[in-house]
């Protein structure tokens, strides 16, 4: 056949139809266009024609549903189809055989006996039977089931004798049998073998574990009827996974085990605990945590310690992730694991170093925030994962940005990013938090292109967005931003939705910025504000501003000093301005520089609301300094043309007197950057 194919004419057109490839020229036939070749791809049935076959010509009475279900389950294989038509002639329930269809079905079964197996070499079958096992197959793992060296040649005559089997990816190392060849190839072997499966299964755990793919190693150690092993598998793998940022690869890999054997082993069930606890599923974090009091005495006395201080760890975590803070608790949860870092994990010690930041950051000592981050980078160079560091880096920038060293958090940002991007570029769960702060940052700035693909990202994490400085930048920047590209909707729907997250997760921080943000957005558009907002802001009544780390009492003082701006009387305004001096009076400016330099924005806004110009200026002043050299740019133009055009009288009729001469320079360049079109 060969010979006729390369020595005849080329009016001469063959037919050839087989099993095999072997023998024919059919590559050098492909290269010069002489050959068309319909494969099993090519010849299976879509949902389309196997109806043709099945209610057309067989006259079976199925629904769409029926057929789709069966020429998926098949996979198209029109000997399958044929045959499951001839059972399904005289069957009472079709759809119960259909979704039972495998091939252990008899007639498949017998099909498959008489044209397929029963014509193999004995070696080569059983190379088949002992490679079923597994949901797909290469040659390194062929070799460790069957012993036979030459496993890459036998799979590719295999492949190449269409046994149903294909590759699976495009370097062609992976191969998988069709579901229903590999259903009837295993049915024999229990048939025939039953005493090889366990250790066949064993032989493929242990290549699956050598080769780092433990999903499919507990799989098959538990089908050998080894779950301790399985266990103990997941236990070891448990603070890798998690300081990989692998938590939903460690929460499925224990909803496989023996639940009543996982449950008895303390180790585990902390490490859910960690995972669960980033994810904010707190009720599993608690489940996990019971379970773990439950067993951690049976533990020796140092491990038994270490565990015990990781758990109290893991319930301030939930505390932060609550937005809760107990200053005292949270000092001595992380002062035993000082006590004990050479005995707990790094990055261990990294989220007390974290907890300590949210600590200081919550009491406004932001330079201990940092302190305890310079601490904890000596343990960042023992860990390989991005989680934790990344996390240490955003309260860095955090602690930073409140510090209005906005450089230094956008380098703290900007490299917690860089070490969490995946291989290929896309942003990880924690680079999308640290993008969320980032982009909060750019936004100010007026980078509105960067800021807006950052913040995007950190949006869609929903109610998994982390800690609420992380949150209120992708909900309440994010509708800022939504709202200087002009898309109010997509503000107003921003908004609601972190709301809804706010509420269900009891964040009245979260929720009383993002309202603050909905009276802003309400008041900048000369819109009157909703009856039920209105109630919502100013049914707590005026605030208690005490300095003690309550920024929930001071978004709501400041929608309510934005209501009664608002409210355009007389003795409204005066309140408002009054209100907002205090406000801004309680801020220490050395400790908390930009919550003063917001605080004297607003101030200014209430004075020239109040038509008290030379006091708005002398407010002003100052702030507009700090804005200029800082570049923030979209802290005046967010509180609209009042305040920009109050920072242009200000920089006309004041001199900005600096030790840097060029400061005068560049407040006036930067304010006519937002005044003046033509030099924008």
């Amino acid at each position: 056949m060969a010979y006729l194919l390369e020595n005849s004419c080329h009016h001469l057109h063959l037919v050839v139809t087989s099993r095999t490839r072997e023998g024919l020229p059919l590559a050098t036939m492909a290269v010069q266009g002489e050959l068309v070749e319909i494969d099993s791809l090519l010849l299976k049935f879509d949902v389309a024609e196997s109806r043709a076959l099945l209610v057309d010509q067989c006259g079976l009475d199925l629904t769409a549903a029926n057929v789709a279900e069966l020429e998926g389950s098949t996979d198209g294989w029109a000997a399958a189809l044929r045959l499951a038509s001839l059972s399904l002639r005289d069957h009472p329930d079709p759809t119960a055989l259909i979704g039972n269809l495998s091939g252990r079905h008899q007639a498949i079964g017998e099909y498959l006996a008489s044209n397929v197996l029963d014509t193999l070499e004995p070696d080569l079958l059983d190379f088949l039977l002992s490679t079923c096992i597994t949901k797909q197959i290469c040659s390194g793992l062929a070799t460790t089931l069957t012993d036979n060296q030459r496993s890459q040649r036998v799979l590719e005559e295999i492949e190449k004798r269409d046994l149903f089997l294909r590759r699976t990816d495009g370097e062609g190392s992976w191969f998988q049998y069709h579901h229903l060849f590999a259903d009837y190839l295993l049915h024999r072997l229990e048939r025939d073998a039953q005493d090889r499966i366990p250790e066949l299964h064993r032989r493929a755990a242990r290549w699956f574990s050598e080769h780092q793919m433990l999903s499919q190693a507990v799989d098959h150690l538990i089908l050998a009827g080894d779950a301790m092993q399985a266990i103990d598998a997941v236990e070891q793998a448990g603070p890798g996974l998690n300081e990989q940022s692998q938590m939903h690869t460690l929460i499925g890999l224990a909803a496989k085990l023996p639940p009543q054997h996982a449950a008895v082993r303390p180790r585990l069930q902390v490490d859910l605990a960690w995972a669960n606890v980033v994810l904010r599923r707190l009720t599993a974090v608690e489940d996990a945590l019971r379970l773990a009091h439950l067993g951690v005495d049976s533990l020796p006395t140092d491990q038994a310690a270490d565990l015990r201080t990781e758990m109290d760890l893991i319930g301030e975590v939930i505390a932060a992730f609550q937005d809760r803070v107990d200053p005292s608790a949270a000092a001595a949860t992380v002062q035993a694991c000082v006590d004990r870092v050479e005995s707990l994990h790094p990055w261990i010690v990294c989220r007390a170093a974290d907890v300590a930041s949210f600590r200081a950051i919550r009491v406004f000592d932001f330079d201990d925030a940092l302190r305890w981050q310079r601490w904890g980078h000596q343990y960042h160079q023992r860990i390989s994962g991005a989680l934790t560091v990344s996390y240490g880096y955003c309260f860095a920038a955090i602690a930073a940005n409140e510090q209005l060293d906005l450089a230094g958090a956008e380098a703290h940002l900007r490299h917690a990013i860089r070490i969490a991007l995946l291989p290929s570029g896309r942003p990880t769960y924690v680079a999308k938090l640290a993008g969320s702060l980032l982009g909060a940052l750019l936004y100010e700035r007026d980078r509105l292109d960067e800021a807006e693909t950052l913040l995007d990202d950190a949006y869609e994490l929903g109610a998994e967005g982390g800690l609420v400085e992380f949150m209120l930048a992708a909900f309440g920047t994010g509708a800022r931003l939504k709202i200087a590209r002009g898309d109010k909707t997509a503000a107003e729907n921003r908004l609601a939705e972190g709301l809804s997250i706010a509420r269900e997760l009891h964040l009245p921080r979260l929720e009383s910025g993002l309202v603050y943000e909905q009276v802003r957005l309400g008041a900048m558009a000369g819109q009157e504000i909703s009856p039920a907002l209105a109630q919502r802001v100013t049914s707590p009544g005026e605030q208690a501003l005490d300095g003690t780390g309550d920024i929930t009492a001071e978004f709501r003082e400041d929608s309510q000093i934005r209501l009664l701006l608002a409210d355009e009387k007389a003795s409204a305004v005066t309140a408002a301005c009054h209100r907002a001096r205090a406000r801004r009076d309680h801020v220490d400016q050395r400790k908390r520089p930009r919550a003063h330099l917001w605080a004297s924005l607003q101030l200014a806004s209430c004075l020239a609301t109040a038509g008290k110009s030379d006091a708005a200026e002398q407010v002003l002043a100052p702030a507009l300094r700090s804005c200029a050299a800082l570049r923030l740019s979209r802290m005046l133009i967010d509180e609209g043309q009042l305040l920009l055009g109050l920072a242009k009288d200000t920089m006309e009729a004041r001199e900005f007197s600096s030790d840097d001469p060029g400061m005068s320079d560049s407040v006036r360049e930067f304010v006519l950057s937002l005044t003046d079109p033509s030099t924008g």
